[in-house]
């Protein structure tokens, strides 16, 4: 085994629901890129898949370098059982889609679901998250989406009235019980997808 799976098992990866709330919530009010979701996503893939995948941050490749999609997935993730080839990174088992929070219409996930749904002419599934909101989108089956907030709800009103001076975040989270619930069912999902 190389080494960069065997520094990773002695990683204890766990993210909390708290955790990943509050990174979120951070990202929001202090650095609101697309990138800056990037890490906390790839944590939380990370903390619950087998040690047999491998998650890693493809934005900057070339599209040659993945594969020749249309556009160069966010992350990709990868099954040490079905072989990786490092020069070029083909044959993942999913590709992740990343945008923003939507506080803007034009970032809502359905604006943009074209691009995430462009990777199936190269592999069989795909995530589409803001990290509030995911989508899992594969050949076989329907697209089935987890909500941990409830950011697609908001009405478009709602935009115009965000002061982004303030220091606090503007995602709307599932209340305590609803979002554990949601939580664990992300969890289960992701597991069950890859």
């Amino acid at each position: 085994m190389n080494q960069c799976y065997e520094r990773r098992e002695n990683l204890d990866l766990k993210l909390t629901s708290h955790d990943y709330q509050k990174r979120l919530d951070r990202i929001d009010i202090g650095n609101s890129v697309e990138q800056a979701l990037y890490y906390p996503i790839q944590l939380l893939l990370e903390s619950i898949l087998d040690d047999r995948f491998w998650v890693t941050d493809t934005s900057l490749r070339s599209r040659k370098d993945v594969g020749n999609f249309k556009s160069v997935p966010d992350l990709m993730i990868f099954d040490e059982n079905h072989g990786i080839n490092t020069d070029k990174l083909t044959n993942s088992v999913a590709v992740l889609e990343i945008k923003y929070f939507p506080w803007k219409p034009e970032n809502r996930l359905d604006t943009n679901q074209n691009q995430a749904e462009s990777y199936l002419e190269k592999t069989n599934k795909v995530i589409y998250t803001n990290g509030i909101e995911w989508r899992f989108i594969s050949k076989e089956k329907d697209m089935e989406t987890i909500c941990l907030g409830n950011d697609n709800n908001i009405p478009d009103s709602y935009y115009e009235v965000i002061d982004r001076n303030k220091l606090e975040s503007q995602i709307h989270w599932k209340k305590e019980q609803k979002f554990n619930e949601a939580w664990e069912d992300l969890k289960d999902k992701i597991k069950d997808f890859i």
